[in-house]
């Protein structure tokens, strides 16, 4: 009787532990098998990837954070690249889905810059700047 107890007692302590565990636990970046080249769907992310390895970091594309694929990710300082098109704004369930994904890596800690390739190349001097700046 009081080894079906302790069993009992050991499988409870267990299962409450591997569930917490799962709920409260910080994503690990996963890489895929192209992670360590350089993007190819958006030139404006392909200069920023060689722009940013000029300057000493080590950009990783197509990086798995938890449920959320990052397309430009900088692990060092925690900066996730989302790319996204303009008819992704245009369609509820995708701009749902692009905010969920931003709320997602803020609420474990990573800075989330969600950009669209006009507005990288504009804005680019001023983008590599501000990456630069979150270094030191």
């Amino acid at each position: 009787m009081s080894l079906a107890l302790l069993l009992w007692t050991v499988v409870i302590f267990f299962t409450v532990l591997l569930s917490s565990y799962l709920i409260y636990r910080q994503p690990i970046p996963t890489f895929n098998a192209y992670s360590f080249y350089p993007p190819v769907h958006s030139p404006a992310l392909r200069k920023t990837y060689f722009t940013l390895k000029t300057y000493g970091f080590l950009p990783y594309t197509g990086v798995q954070v938890g449920r959320v694929t990052v397309d430009l990710a900088l692990l060092d300082v925690k900066l996730a690249i989302l790319f996204y098109s303009p008819e992704d704004l245009l369609h509820p369930v995708k701009k749902r889905k692009l905010e969920k994904e931003k709320r997602y890596l803020m609420k474990h800690g990573w800075t989330v810059w969600q950009v669209r390739e006009r507005e990288l190349n504009r804005h680019f001097h001023q983008t590599m700047r501000q990456i630069v700046s979150l270094r030191k």
